[in-house]
């Protein structure tokens, strides 16, 4: 179902890179929040537009907006201007546009691409579900390499426009990320690329990055079933990682503010990716609370026989005035994933903390070598 309505705008609420928030009157008299992907020029007090509601109709989360689809007077624009692209993103839809991809023929960059043995050579991929963990694996990183270059690539597997994120808005604006890049059929990057192993390779050779990190953007999907979560497809990334020579991390789901069984302590999105998708061993960073909370994890380690598989790295967790600590200083304090607010479910951010630092940590030992 795709649920259309009229509407009119009354007001701009927001504008950052890419995206403007507006408020508007729709037809049925409701006023809601939407988005519009385009210039903010275009964008007027009492304009006409024509809405998406699709996703407000169905009273979703991360997805509950609306859209705007096109704003009167429907002349001539041009959004996201290229240079030379052909490569069509958002393929065989109303719309469809084109790219500057970095591997086509007129890219500067052709010539890089057209080499087979091209590699990532030792760099280190951090991984991880939730776009939400983005902010958290940069400041740590940030912290212990005030200059690092970090390229951050974003899949099509959840929100398909870079703009859409408020995290990477901020940590471009901040400089905490060098360079971001967008895959497949989401758009938006510096780089432009048509697949995740291409991506991964921008990173490392385009942008020189220190540190790739890789997540979907905002917007994940499950299903309550065992294969339905939008996740899985993090398979594919570890393995063109582990092919291309890298070092793949993976940022296990924990939480235990979240009581849903099947997420509650080892996500089972996480213990189904790594026990039944992933045929390579990665890097799985594992928090030590020293309470309980250890004896569940290392049941559901048990249980899923992740050691048998992967390379479990067993740190000792942070402490919540640690990590508040470094969140001031780093103007974090309001980050949240799923809904709550770190402090409420200090967990996930806890494990992406000591992900970063035992990356950094073994960087430091391999360069020293």
């Amino acid at each position: 179902m795709q649920q259309m309505m009229a509407g009119h705008i009354l007001t701009c609420i927001e504008e950052r890179t890419g995206v403007t928030e507006v408020l508007v009157q729709r037809a049925d008299g409701k006023k809601q929040r939407a988005i519009y992907y385009g210039q903010k020029e275009d964008v007027r007090v009492g304009k006409s537009v024509l809405l998406n509601v699709s996703a407000t109709h169905l009273e979703l989360g991360t997805g509950g907006t609306d859209f705007i689809m096109a704003l009167e007077p429907f002349c001539n624009r041009q959004h996201y201007p290229s240079k030379y692209g052909h490569i069509m993103k958002m393929r065989y839809t109303p719309w469809q546009m084109a790219v500057d991809t970095l591997e086509e023929q007129e890219s500067p960059y052709h010539g890089l691409f057209a080499q087979e043995e091209l590699s990532l050579a030792g760099s280190f991929v951090l991984i991880a579900e939730l776009h939400s963990m983005l902010p958290a694996l940069c400041v740590q990183l940030k912290e212990r390499m005030p200059e690092a270059r970090i390229v951050y690539m974003m899949t099509d597997h959840t929100a398909l426009p870079l703009s859409l994120s408020q995290h990477v808005h901020w940590l471009v604006s901040n400089e905490y990320v060098h360079a971001t890049i967008t895959t497949g059929q989401a758009f938006g990057g510096d780089g432009e690329c048509v697949n995740t192993v291409t991506g991964l390779l921008a990173a490392k050779h385009v942008y020189q990055a220190d540190w790739i990190i890789c997540t979907p953007g905002p917007g994940g999907v499950g299903t309550g079933t065992p294969y339905g979560f939008t996740g899985l497809q993090l398979a594919d990334i570890l393995h063109h990682v582990d092919i291309l020579g890298g070092v793949p991390f993976f940022l296990p789901r924990i939480s235990f503010g979240d009581k849903r069984e099947r997420h509650y302590g080892i996500s089972h999105h996480t213990t189904t990716l790594l026990k039944k998708f992933v045929l390579r061993p990665v890097l799985l960073p594992i928090p030590l609370f020293g309470d309980a909370r250890d004896l569940h994890i290392e049941s559901q380690i048990e249980q899923s026989s992740l050691a048998k598989k992967h390379i479990i790295l067993r740190q000792k967790a942070g402490t919540v005035s640690e990590i508040d600590s470094l969140y001031k200083r780093h103007h974090l304090e309001k980050l949240s994933s799923m809904g709550r607010n770190w402090k409420e479910d200090p967990t996930p951010f806890i494990t992406a903390d000591i992900m970063a630092k035992t990356a950094w940590w073994l960087k430091q030992l391999v360069e020293m070598n």
